[in-house]
């Protein structure tokens, strides 16, 4: 199976809809790969990654699922810790000034697809389906 590299771009939240991504799951590798502006690189550091929905943020440990390589304006995060459901992810970035403290929020999402969904199937007879 060839897996595809997929890398997306963290903006401000009012951007986000001109950069978000479909993503099959079966075909994404094991690291996502986030760009964050590169006025951000060399004096901020992440501090917290959050999934964002409608009406709740909830913390994703990022510890141990983003790397990033010095003051380079890549984020590298495990996929596994992401949530590949069939549906739109939406989560938030925050980085902090390592000099003044000011705190930035950039955000990425994707809209996540499966080629073989759970589906419930439904049976009927042939009385429900209109047949004689």
């Amino acid at each position: 199976m060839d897996f595809a590299i997929f890398h997306l771009d963290a903006v401000a939240k009012d951007q986000l809809s001109s950069v978000t991504r479909v993503i099959n799951r079966a075909e994404c590798e094991k690291y996502l790969w986030v760009h964050i502006p590169v006025q951000y690189a060399r004096d901020y550091e992440i501090y917290q990654l959050d999934a964002v929905d409608a009406n709740t943020a909830v913390e994703v440990p990022y510890a141990d699922n983003i790397v990033r390589d010095g003051q380079r304006p890549w984020l590298r995060i495990n996929s596994e810790a992401l949530d590949w459901t069939a549906g739109f992810h939406k989560y938030a970035v925050r980085l902090i000034n390592r000099n003044t403290s000011d705190v930035v929020s950039l955000y990425f999402g994707y809209h996540s697809q499966d080629d073989n969904p759970d589906k419930p199937y439904i049976y009927m007879d042939r009385t429900e389906c209109g047949c004689s």
